[in-house]
C-alpha cells in the first residue's frame, strides 16, 4: 500500500500516537524476531502496518537511540534491516514507554530547582507504580 499521501497527517501526529506506534512496530518486530525470520527494513514495516515511510524512519530512529532496537547489515551495501536489541522478556509496554522518554539528556547542571527533584521524584514513582500493573504486558504477548 502506497503511505505517502498520508505523510502530512503523521508530521502532525500526537506524542501519545508515536508511542503506540513504536510500540506497534516494537512488537511487530519482536514477532518477527521469535519466528525467526530475517530482520525487517523500514520499507518492509512500512509496507507491513500501512504506516507511511517518514513517519516509520523517524520512530526507528528513536527507539534505536532508546536501545529498543538494533539495525543490521541484511546484505552488504543494502537498507539496514531491525530486530529488538534487548531479549524480548524484558521489552514490556512501561520498558519502552520510558526508555524513549529518558533517551538524550536527563540532567542540566544549571537547574537547582527543588520542585524539579519533586517532579523527578513522582515521574519515577510513577514508573514503578505502572511497572507492576497488570497491564504492562510484555510486548511479545499481544
Amino acid at each position: 500500500m502506497d503511505t505517502y499521501e498520508f505523510e502530512p497527517d503523521a508530521l502532525g501526529a500526537s506524542h501519545r500516537l508515536r508511542t503506540l506506534l513504536a510500540l506497534l512496530i516494537t512488537h511487530h518486530l519482536i514477532a518477527n524476531f521469535r519466528a525467526g525470520d530475517e530482520a525487517l527494513t523500514a520499507g518492509e514495516i512500512s509496507n507491513r502496518l500501512e504506516i507511511p515511510i517518514r513517519f516509520v524512519n523517524d520512530i526507528l530512529s528513536e527507539l534505536v537511540e532508546s536501545n529498543i532496537l538494533a539495525t543490521t547489515e541484511i546484505e552488504e551495501g543494502g537498507d539496514p534491516g531491525y530486530q529488538p536489541a534487548l531479549d524480548p522478556d524484558r521489552l514490556t509496554i512501561q520498558y519502552v514507554v520510558e526508555a524513549m522518554e529518558k533517551r538524550g539528556q536527563n540532567t542540566m547542571p544549571f537547574i537547582h530547582a527543588p520542585e524539579f527533584d519533586a517532579l523527578s521524584a513522582s515521574l519515577e514513582s510513577f514508573g514503578r507504580t505502572i511497572d507492576q500493573m497488570p497491564e504492562n504486558i510484555l510486548l511479545k504477548r499481544l
